[in-house]
């Protein structure tokens, strides 16, 4: 694509056109000493070495322009027919406007599934989100899946030993002892159930179909980071390389590769999403004990609010004796 093609400058260079402004100005070149040395001598020269510039540099310029602008509508065409919506530097670089896509994404999506290592912020509550994927973590008619690694597999230990100095292993299972049950507890907080259905669903062998979340650990080495939802998805792709210079000595790898976001009528999103329900199926479920442990502190916590709840009712009676004990 970058290499020069000599026959295509070759014509432009002998374009009717550029030949004409050639010979124009080489006309033009010794005319002008026919005339004794002025101004019309000087307007001739002048003109003469305007044409011949114009005649040789022209072709070359036009041709470069012309070379330039047809790769970049290549690329433009080719990513069109794959159907690549929009092409990210990195998560680095441009993870505002990554944040701004996915909000979009999320708008209306009638589910998301997530495979990655950890996403120890995507899932991580304390972190900033967009009022978007907010409501839709907190709705429960929108279905989540999420894949992350098993951390006690091998492929666990490969990534940890790569990002030495990073914090893996211990992100993964804060995602799945923490980050999923906060995401969980602000379902159960939105479907306000009484103590009847909280036993219900906390003795139920399915409570996922109620909360719509499910969590499976796998044990493959990651290959791609895939953000599924219903118009579009975005991809990152993994790898176990720590370029000098391009990351620091240590720490996590991921996040310095392009994200693409692809449409959903395109290949790619129909590859990619099967690689998804492939891995899926060979996950480890977890989201039984994830989804009980997270009802039980539910639990817990509507009673510590209970219990507040009364004592902020009860407080003007303890206070209405000492107050009559003064008077």
């Amino acid at each position: 694509m970058n290499q020069i093609s000599y026959k295509q400058l070759g014509d432009f260079i002998c374009g009717k056109l550029f030949i004409g402004l050639d010979l124009f100005g080489v006309f033009l070149l010794p005319f002008a000493f026919v005339f004794p040395d002025g101004i019309v001598r000087t307007i001739l020269l002048t003109l003469g070495s305007t044409f011949l510039t114009l005649g040789i540099s022209l072709p070359f310029a036009l041709y470069f322009q012309n070379k330039h602008s047809s790769d970049n509508f290549k690329i433009i065409k080719s990513c069109d027919q794959a159907g690549i919506i929009s092409i990210f530097t990195s998560r680095k670089r441009d993870g505002d406007d990554i944040r701004k896509a996915i909000d979009e994404a999320a708008h209306g999506t009638g589910f998301v599934d997530l495979l990655g290592v950890a996403f120890p912020s995507f899932l991580n509550p304390t972190d900033a989100r967009t009022p978007r994927v907010e409501s839709m973590l907190q709705d429960s008619s929108v279905k989540i899946r999420i894949l992350i690694l098993d951390p006690k597999s091998q492929a666990a230990d490969r990534r940890a030993d790569i990002e030495a100095g990073s914090n893996t292993i211990e992100d993964i299972n804060r995602t799945r002892d923490q980050n999923i049950a906060s995401l969980i507890h602000t379902r159960l907080i939105k479907l306000r159930l009484n103590n009847s259905q909280l036993d219900e669903l906390e003795n139920s062998s399915t409570p996922q179909t109620k909360l719509n979340v499910e969590v499976r650990l796998y044990q493959f080495d990651p290959v791609v980071f895939l953000m599924v939802f219903s118009d579009s998805m975005f991809v990152e792709q993994y790898h176990f390389g720590r370029a000098p210079g391009k990351v620091f000595p240590l720490g996590c790898i991921g996040k310095y590769v392009p994200v693409m976001q692809f449409k959903k009528d395109s290949d790619s999103y129909a590859f990619l999403r099967s690689h998804f329900n492939y891995v899926w199926k060979h996950g480890k479920d977890e989201t039984l004990e994830i989804t009980k442990k997270a009802i039980t502190r539910y639990k817990a916590f509507t009673v510590l609010e209970d219990e507040q709840r009364q004592l902020d009712l009860d407080a003007p009676q303890r206070i209405k004796p000492i107050r009559e004990r003064r008077l």
